[in-house]
């Protein structure tokens, strides 16, 4: 036999050599945590959305507790029936003293207004203007800061 015959012969298929089975592994784990990320980020962004209107009337409340005494029970008042008529529409319209606090309650999960300071939304806004003491005034700074912790305590879903 010839030379190059022998030589064709010790010829053998040429195999590729076959991965690490770690390579293999650690696409599926970088897949797998690039799902979770954005999927945490999704979750994330969708919680922020969800409180950016409780912080909008957050810093309502703020700047309604800047203005002088006498307006900002009013602005409250306003602020509430605001909020009510977003989350209940038209059916809150109607309600008026124990009524609307114990919806305000029910809202809130509290008794806060039919028990608490925030009783003065009741009846007290709609009392006919008479002279009264400074004592029997609300404070004014407490129902902010109470209104302001209440409002970041419920869920307001931005409609779609």
């Amino acid at each position: 036999m010839s030379d190059a015959a022998e030589l064709l012969q010790d010829l053998k298929d040429i195999h590729e050599p076959l991965a690490p089975a770690t390579s293999s592994a650690l696409l599926v784990a970088l897949f797998v945590l690039m799902a979770i990320l954005v999927f945490l980020g999704v979750i994330a962004y969708m919680l922020w959305r969800r409180k950016a209107l409780n912080r909008m009337l957050q810093q309502e409340i703020m700047l309604i507790g800047k203005q002088d005494r006498a307006r900002v029970l009013h602005q409250l008042a306003v602020l509430l029936r605001r909020v009510m008529h977003y989350l209940h529409g038209d059916s809150i319209n109607h309600l008026q003293n124990e009524q609307w606090l114990a919806s305000l309650d029910k809202t809130f999960s509290t008794n806060y207004f039919s028990e608490g300071r925030g009783a003065v939304f009741g009846e007290y806004l709609y009392r006919p203007n008479t002279q009264t003491s400074p004592q029997s005034e609300p404070d004014t700074t407490q129902l902010c800061n109470d209104l302001y912790k209440l409002i970041g305590r419920i869920r307001i879903r931005p409609r779609k």
